[in-house]
């Protein structure tokens, strides 16, 4: 049985064992769905102390020249600008977060049951 590459390496050994069991040959072929073959990843990734996808990215980027300067270096002066994003984000929101009123606007203390409002 032929069939395309699954997306994760999980999926991937969950597809080859059942193979295996049912005794299927399977040929797992690669897609073009990713930027760098599978193998390269591996490859790269078994070579890093600790893996961060950020430093594969940057890799990506240098080796297709995405997002980069006629010098090598980021458009823009930095790799990403997740902290600067995640702060606007924060201010948006706390911004357009309606302001806490009591039930019917009025004031009225439901808290202790007193359906009416009277305390």
């Amino acid at each position: 049985m032929v069939l395309a590459q699954p997306n994760s390496f999980p999926e991937t050994d969950v597809v080859l064992k059942l193979g295996r069991k049912l005794r299927i040959p399977i040929e797992l072929v690669p897609t073009k769905q990713f930027l760098v073959p599978r193998d390269e990843f591996r490859d790269w990734a078994s070579g890093q102390r600790r893996l961060v996808m950020e430093n594969h990215y940057r890799r990506v980027r240098q080796r297709f020249g995405w997002l980069m300067d006629e010098n090598g270096k980021p458009v823009g002066g930095a790799w990403n600008y997740d902290a600067e994003n995640r702060l606007q984000h924060l201010e948006t929101r706390r911004r357009s977060m309606p302001q806490h009123t009591s039930p019917g606007g009025s004031g009225r203390n439901y808290d202790r049951g007193d359906a009416d409002g009277r305390t």
